[in-house]
């Protein structure tokens, strides 16, 4: 395979246009794999030849081949919109695209690692892969790696356990409840064994219960979509008696890789996306799906950038929905990503769906740190303070910060992007978006069409 040092590919429009489209890969701690590949992309933009610079982040439990085929279908159906919406070409307009990969899924096939990127010792960007681990191994190591050397030999011993009975759930969780962070979003919690083996039951009773997933649900599952033994049953509410320790490793791992997603936005891709507005005069538009959601905003809020970004586009975001509030926690803490909002142009545009299983009804379930189940069983809007985004739109911003209105089919106009002092539009979008991964259709083109159409009100 050769080694690349420029752009990826270089996409076509039925406009004419060329558009060239860079991969930069960045390894679980934010380092960039492809030195090269980024010095070639900054000198690039250096030129002043391009006019938009389109950035996007997958999400959770991509791998190489799901992330390249998502950015390239996104990044076709968007141009190929205005073709087919009879758009007009802006004087001008000349995009670049930028797709961030990270390191989001616990296993990585041969076949399904990226392309050698070129890197300051030639070294390959993917990291050598176990063809005989599974999803479970994984999650044991990348857990056991936090894990103090004391504690190893019983965290193993119950991990491989065929089932866990309530005392040994707790047990587990007491062993990984100190290693799973604290919420940068919502602020520092407590954790409670008891409260985190009852949330991982909870999970894997919406799993039992729940009599099918389509092939887009299963994509960014967030702990939902391990397969059943053939005996696992729903059990009762209310009651913890067993537990698959497999359902609680993998909620552990999601815990982990929105821990991870956080490092690599601000650790890896804010450097970047500070070099690019640096060099560079162009629009720069931030789309983000599910975790990659937290990638983008994380790029924002990491530091001081040199001028702002132009917008972002949330699609799906696995964030808690409080993350933009004035006070987030109830003690006065503004949502870890409010301060983000004052370096990005236009309003954030953030799509939620009751249709999305993973974000409305098991993410809070995955990465709460104290019992709110009392409040999830009579709470009309959001279950848990540590609901998504995704699932259930913005809340917690003063009067006039956000709207919320049902996503648009193309020609409908967002005029909303442009009102005076408005930071966050909620798109409502159940009627299009049917599962966490739908996120690849003309409504969604559309949305990044109009934060494109209205970047030269923000200049």
């Amino acid at each position: 395979m050769p080694t690349i040092e420029g752009p990826y590919k270089t996409l076509a429009t039925d406009d004419g246009l060329f558009v060239p489209w860079y991969v930069v890969p960045f390894d679980k701690e934010g380092r960039c794999k492809a030195p090269r590949t980024r010095e070639h992309l900054l000198e690039a933009l250096a030129t002043g030849g391009y006019s938009h610079v389109l950035v996007f982040s997958h999400g959770w439990n991509n791998d190489w081949k799901a992330a390249s085929e998502r950015y390239e279908r996104f990044a076709a159906g968007f141009m190929a919109l205005r073709t087919s919406a009879g758009l007009p070409v802006p004087a001008g307009y000349r995009p670049l695209l930028v797709g961030v990969f990270w390191p989001s899924t616990s296993l990585v096939l041969p076949w399904e690692s990226g392309p050698r990127f070129a890197g300051g010792d030639g070294a390959r960007s993917a990291e050598s892969v176990d063809l005989f681990a599974d999803d479970t191994d994984r999650a044991i190591d990348a857990l056991a790696e936090e894990l103090p050397e004391a504690a190893l030999p019983r965290f193993y011993e119950l991990a491989s356990a065929d089932r866990l009975d309530a005392g040994r759930a707790r047990e587990l969780a007491a062993l990984l409840a100190p290693v799973l962070g604290t919420d940068d979003e919502l602020g520092t919690a407590d954790d409670d064994a008891g409260d985190l083996a009852e949330a991982w039951l909870v999970g894997a009773r919406l799993l039992a219960a729940r009599s099918s997933a389509t092939d887009e649900d299963k994509d960014d599952d967030f702990g939902t979509a391990a397969p059943l033994r053939p005996d696992d049953t729903p059990e009762a509410a209310g009651v913890l008696s067993a537990l698959d320790p497999r359902h609680a490793l993998r909620m552990a791992t999601v815990w982990k890789m929105k821990d991870r997603a956080g490092t690599v936005g601000a650790e890896g891709v804010h450097p970047l996306l500070r070099e690019i507005l640096r060099v560079s005069a162009a629009n720069v538009h931030l789309v983000g799906h599910s975790y990659g959601c937290k990638v983008m905003l994380s790029a924002v809020a990491a530091g001081t950038l040199p001028r702002k970004v132009t917008s972002a586009l949330l699609l799906q975001p696995a964030l808690s929905y409080r993350a933009f509030a004035v006070d987030a926690d109830g003690k006065g803490r503004p949502g870890g990503y409010r301060d983000a909002l004052k370096s990005i142009a236009e309003p954030v545009m953030c799509t939620f769906s009751s249709h999305d299983f993973a974000l409305a009804k098991t993410f809070h379930l995955a990465v709460r740190r104290r019992s709110d189940l009392g409040e999830q069983r009579i709470a009309a809007g959001a279950p848990s303070r540590f609901a998504a985004l995704g699932g259930y739109g913005p809340g917690g911003l003063s009067a006039g910060e956000s709207e919320t209105v049902d996503i648009r089919d193309p020609g409908q106009a967002y005029t909303e992007l442009v009102t005076p002092g408005l930071e966050v539009l909620a798109l409502q979008g159940s009627q299009r978006i049917k599962s966490h991964g739908d996120i690849l259709q003309p409504a969604t083109y559309w949305a990044l069409h109009e934060q494109v159409r209205a970047a030269d009100h923000f200049r």
